[in-house]
């Protein structure tokens, strides 16, 4: 996670960067972790981003869309690593976003018991407050690709019912899920 400092040399763990890439590799082979938790950056495949690009130029489109496809490709290639040692994956993006049709992710969703699922976080108690400070549910709508039947048994049940007024999220931010902040917030 970009927010949090490698202690070995206190520089973010930026996941863009080959030698932070090669270090995660070499923790994922040497720690080998139950379950490994990929949430690459999903700015550049937001349906949003169209509406940047009208003030962006063709060459600075290009190169974060490449940064990105790079990030999406390690972040798929340590999920397959962890599936095939036997371990479990998550791989979470927002249900809109673009990179869902890409091949990278196709192949992942091929991977022998990996789920898709689709989930609402208000359903998990996501919070956001919107201008007038009022706080109240953030749907957020989510899907991850998951070996684990236990996470995608619990997500699929995490659904919106309709019984509330969602609040739109500002740049992003909600406030802590209440119901299992330890997973996805």
């Amino acid at each position: 996670d970009i927010t949090i400092n490698d202690p070995d040399d206190n520089l973010p763990w930026d996941l863009s960067k080959l030698e932070k890439q090669r270090k995660a590799r070499q923790l994922l082979r040497e720690q080998k972790p139950a379950m490994l938790i990929a949430c690459p950056m999903c700015g550049p495949f937001s349906s949003w981003m169209s509406v940047n690009h009208e003030k962006m130029s063709e060459e600075d489109i290009r190169q974060r869309l490449a940064d990105a496809m790079r990030h999406l490709s390690f972040s798929v290639s340590l999920c397959i690593e962890q599936a095939r040692a036997g371990r479990l994956f998550l791989f979470e993006h927002p249900v809109g976003a673009t990179s869902w049709s890409t091949r990278m992710l196709r192949r992942l969703a091929d991977e022998p018991g990996t789920d898709k699922v689709i989930f609402d976080f208000c359903a998990l108690g996501m919070q956001a407050t919107n201008r007038d400070g009022e706080t109240g549910p953030a749907q957020k709508r989510t899907a991850v690709l998951t070996s684990s039947k236990h996470v995608s048994g619990m997500l699929a049940k995490a659904k919106c019912r309709g019984l509330h007024t969602h609040m739109v999220l500002q740049n992003g931010l909600a406030k802590q899920c209440e119901v299992y902040p330890e997973l996805f917030c």
